[in-house]
């Protein structure tokens, strides 16, 4: 069974494909504070400490893997997660994932994470 997906405004629309009688189902796109919100709840760190302007290491690790992940995962532009994470600019970001892709190429369990809060985000929010 394939389906076809189509974007607008923030919702896709399946629409399955022909002969089996479904009906189109609407999956609603998960926004940038949703994603943040959950990647939090998984990092076991406050929403409030990863958007602030703290900069000690068990705060700036979370914090560049979700920057890292909204760019590459779901292509958000990189001005828009720095807007949302507190005002910062796109090199913030670019910084971020930089950083996230040197850690994931030399430290296992770090790479294990990023790899984990993807699969998790992924499945949690469409």
């Amino acid at each position: 069974m394939s389906f076809l997906k189509i974007i607008v405004m923030n919702q896709v629309f399946c629409t399955p494909c022909n002969g089996h009688g479904l009906e189109p189902m609407v999956f609603k796109l998960a926004t940038v504070p949703e994603l943040i919100e959950s990647a939090c709840v998984f990092l076991n760190v406050k929403k409030d400490d990863v958007l602030g302007r703290r900069r000690m290491r068990y705060i700036t690790e979370p914090r560049h893997m979700i920057m890292a992940y909204l760019s590459n995962a779901r292509g958000i532009r990189l001005t828009d997660i720095g807007r949302a994470f507190g005002g910062r600019d796109h090199s913030s970001v670019i910084h971020a994932k930089i950083h996230v892709s040197n850690l994931c190429a030399t430290d296992e369990l770090y790479s294990q994470t990023y790899a984990s809060l993807t699969k998790y985000l992924n499945f949690q929010l469409p």
